[in-house]
């Protein structure tokens, strides 16, 4: 067996990130409630309003500035 073959766990079923990226995988096909829906648009609307008035804080010039072009 290679070393890097020898390094590899095996899954936990149990753990944490398993049982998310599971939830996860089967999302998609959930029906989701209409006022979840609209709770969940809400949410990402104010993140994106608050990464956009971010950009004009010390920081967020900052982090602009360490882009490439």
């Amino acid at each position: 067996m290679s070393s890097a073959t020898q390094s590899i766990k095996p899954i936990n079923p149990n753990s944490i990130t398993t049982l998310l990226s599971n939830f996860i995988a089967s999302a998609s096909t959930a029906t989701l409630d209409a006022t979840v829906i609209e709770k969940a648009k809400h949410h990402i609307v104010d993140t994106m309003a608050a990464m956009l008035s971010g950009t004009a804080l010390d920081v967020g010039e900052r982090a602009m500035a360490a882009l490439p072009a």
